[in-house]
């Protein structure tokens, strides 16, 4: 059984396996807002963060016509949001009607600057939609862990790697785990999934070991509380991380 105590002392590795880490705030915003007012961000933002893309939210339906035969009406599409790119394509923000997500790329860097440009954009959502209601706060980080193959023994590499009945061949053509966890000490969730293999070369293979940790956090403004949560989902996010590898995967990451 996992502890629910958090540690801020965990180790910062050179060759982390994050694939992308990402900072998710849900909102509720006020009821005439329009989202086009996302575009009429600050200028030193569109210089920052200059590629838009458009996010769309598309309603159908679905009828079925006779057997194997079917039709598809759209009934409503409309812009829920942007996302809005930098110049070196590895950091991305989205502005949204239902919410804010800052996802960091590789190469990660850090938690503290992770925290930090989140922190900094959501003052720009946050002063252009003014939200009235925070309902969920969240950290995911994708991982890609690289093992030296072709072929790999997982229980080197992790506690919890897959098994099969010992009268069953244990040479795993692929695997997939999803599952969620509750800590209810930190009124938090999450869930986490583990593929083998995610990916493969001559000489590796990866890994995909993704922590989604998230908490229904309803509160209205103003915000305070908001980072020292986010701070919490992230030690949450630490424990599942480290309980998962052992020495031998950590040493991959130095």
């Amino acid at each position: 059984m996992l502890s629910t105590s958090l540690s801020a002392d965990v180790p910062v590795f050179p060759n982390a396996p994050i694939r992308e880490a990402i900072i998710d705030i849900r909102t509720e915003l006020p009821l005439d807002f329009d989202v086009e007012q996302f575009r009429h961000s600050p200028v030193h933002f569109r210089e920052e963060y200059p590629k838009e893309e458009v996010k769309r939210l598309v309603q159908s339906q679905l009828k079925f016509l006779e057997i194997s035969s079917l039709e598809r009406k759209q009934l409503k599409s409309e812009i829920e949001g942007f996302r809005y790119w930098n110049n070196e394509k590895n950091q991305v923000v989205q502005f949204r009607k239902s919410g804010f997500t800052f996802s960091r790329l590789r190469p990660y860097r850090d938690w503290d600057h992770l925290r930090a440009e989140a922190r900094r954009l959501w003052a720009v959502y946050e002063a252009i939609a003014h939200p009235v209601e925070i309902t969920r706060v969240a950290t995911r980080f994708i991982n890609s862990i690289e093992l030296p193959g072709p072929k790999v023994d997982l229980n080197r590499y992790f506690n919890a790697a897959p098994s099969v009945p010992s009268t069953l061949p244990d040479n795993f053509d692929d695997y997939f785990a999803r599952y969620s966890l509750s800590f209810s000490e930190f009124n938090a969730k999450s869930i986490v999934q583990f593929a083998f293999p995610h990916g493969s070369t001559e000489q590796s293979v990866i890994v995909l070991l993704d922590i989604d940790v998230y908490r229904e956090h309803h509160v209205v403004a103003p915000f305070e509380s908001l980072w020292p949560v986010i701070d919490q989902l992230r030690s949450v996010k630490n424990q599942i991380f480290f309980s998962y590898i052992t020495e031998p995967t950590k040493e991959l990451f130095r």
